[in-house]
């Protein structure tokens, strides 16, 4: 894992704020696989002192203030050696929820967008969206394009942000 230094930014209310970013190839002890991780923390100062503020994947924020990192956003939550975690599952939830047009309540996401998130559709350029018989073989056929994708946009992070940050455990 990486980690970069504070960088300060205003929000549009003159509050002055800082950033950092932790980010690479997270393993959990028990976990046989590491998984792409990005994750950011913020403070703001109130008189005079820091205070936390957020912690997560605060990936807009994170684009903006580390744009070298924005390619590898997409990929958090990704497990080096597989890809996405819970991939075809994740998919056919979400392709289902689009075949059974299920009714959408307010502040529940939108059935295809999720599902493109999810199988990080738009990554394998000039990919196209399976017809229903063809899903199963597409989610797999595509996927070690996209472990190979998601391995240059990752290590390419890296590289570019490699002057910039410190190696932490």
């Amino acid at each position: 894992m990486y980690q970069t230094s504070w960088k300060q930014y205003l929000t549009p209310n003159g509050t002055k704020h800082r950033i950092r970013v932790k980010f690479g190839w997270k393993k959990i002890e028990d976990n046989k696989q590491s998984y792409w991780s990005v994750v950011a923390e913020t403070q703001y100062i109130y008189h005079g002192k820091w205070h936390d503020k957020s912690y997560g994947t605060l990936n807009n924020l994170i684009s903006k203030s580390f744009q070298e990192l924005e390619k590898s956003l997409k990929w958090c939550g990704c497990f080096e050696d597989t890809g996405p975690i819970h991939y075809e599952k994740n998919a056919k939830y979400w392709w289902n929820m689009i075949k059974n047009n299920v009714e959408r309540r307010i502040g529940n996401p939108d059935p295809l967008e999720s599902f493109k998130r999810v199988v990080i559709f738009g990554a394998i350029p000039d990919e196209q969206l399976p017809t229903d018989s063809q899903l199963t073989t597409w989610l797999y056929t595509r996927l070690p394009k996209l472990v190979k994708i998601m391995h240059k946009d990752c290590n390419e992070s890296i590289e570019l942000m490699k002057e910039k940050v410190i190696l932490i455990k």
